[in-house]
């Protein structure tokens, strides 16, 4: 059975966050939203997750023992510059600010918040990469159809076009700007989550899996 793949889901969301108390209460805060909000209390537990695993938005801690959350930004969005990113920091300042949002943050939220804030400055953020909020999803047929066949088209290409191949396993979403793709479709392009496309596009024919197999062979070497 085919499956549509702008379905109705829930936005996920990540936090990255030495602050045990802190990551809790934003939990609650979206979970009463109607978000899915995971957590990851060191930079680097943050950086891996938020690069191997699909999200609508992640927020970044300015301070952590492990890694800074400007360079923690600099890094991700190297990687994934379709996933908005917000900066919450304690240590608020106008030049802070300032280099946050050159390292590529999307919005900057000084500590302490109210849960208005944080959850408006998700919303924004996800708006302005997607067009969507949470009353206004894209699930019209033609849309679910457009982006079935922009997966496709682009799966299709790897297997056609050696250059196109190379560009996308050395550059990431980069390279699928010129797609109508939603960040959850090109993030499963870009890990190479088969498993995702399938149960959202429908069973690959051995030529549109051929990159995805790949990908995931340089993953695990």
């Amino acid at each position: 059975m085919e499956h549509n793949i702008l379905d109705e889901r829930h936005e996920r969301l990540l936090i990255v966050d030495d602050e045990v108390n802190l990551c809790r209460g934003c939990q609650r805060i979206f979970e009463d939203e109607g978000y899915i909000m995971e957590t990851a209390y060191t930079g680097k537990d943050g950086l891996r997750r938020a690069t191997k695993e699909m999200y609508d938005a992640v927020l970044v801690d300015l301070k952590m023992p492990d890694m800074n959350g400007i360079d923690l930004i600099k890094r991700l969005k190297e990687y994934r510059p379709e996933v908005p990113v917000i900066m919450i920091t304690g240590y608020a300042s106008v030049p802070t600010a300032v280099e946050a949002m050159k390292s590529g943050a999307d919005d900057y939220i000084p500590k302490p918040f109210n849960p208005d804030e944080i959850v408006g400055a998700v919303k924004k953020a996800i708006r302005k990469f997607t067009g969507n909020t949470k009353t206004d999803k894209m699930d019209t047929t033609d849309k679910r159809i457009i982006e079935k066949e922009q997966v496709l088209r682009v799966l299709n290409r790897t297997a056609d076009d050696k250059n196109f191949w190379t560009e996308l396993m050395e550059n990431g979403s980069k390279a699928l700007e010129e797609y109508s793709l939603s960040n959850a479709a090109k993030a499963a392009i870009v890990s190479g989550d088969i498993n995702w496309i399938e149960k959202n596009v429908g069973e690959l024919t051995t030529k549109q899996s051929e990159y995805l197999e790949h990908r995931l062979q340089v993953e695990r070497w």
